[in-house]
């Protein structure tokens, strides 16, 4: 069932996160998808549209804090983490290729999700 979900959003469509197939995962693939395309298309565009030729880069913030990232490391524990994975989030993501779906070390045109707030509380 997971497995049919995130091929659903995997094609983009929307109505996946309709009915018994939601999951926080689910959503979080749809978001992430999203503000890549959109992320992609304002490079390119500033690129004229054309394929990256020349060194382009963007990022996408999130608001995440270190409550967040607190969070993440006890849900970890409650799912029976080994230790070695007991760690919060990243400050940035792997890069990823903005002109294609892959991870390229080649690329000249990538992308990154960034959390510049993680050092910060949701009480801050």
């Amino acid at each position: 069932d997971e497995e049919f979900s995130s091929s659903k959003v995997e094609r983009n469509d929307e109505n996946a996160m309709d009915g018994n197939s939601f999951t926080q995962d689910i959503a979080r693939k749809w978001r992430r998808r999203k503000l890549r395309d959109l992320l992609s298309d304002l490079v390119l565009q500033t690129n004229n549209n054309t394929m990256c030729d020349t060194n382009r880069w963007g990022a996408i913030l999130t608001a995440h804090h270190g409550d967040d990232s607190d969070e993440t490391i006890l849900l970890k524990l409650l799912r029976g983490s080994h230790l070695s994975n007991l760690r919060g989030m990243e400050a940035r993501s792997e890069k990823f290729d903005l002109a294609t779906d892959s991870s390229s070390s080649s690329s000249t045109c990538v992308g990154y999700f960034a959390k510049p707030m993680l050092q910060l509380r949701k009480n801050d």
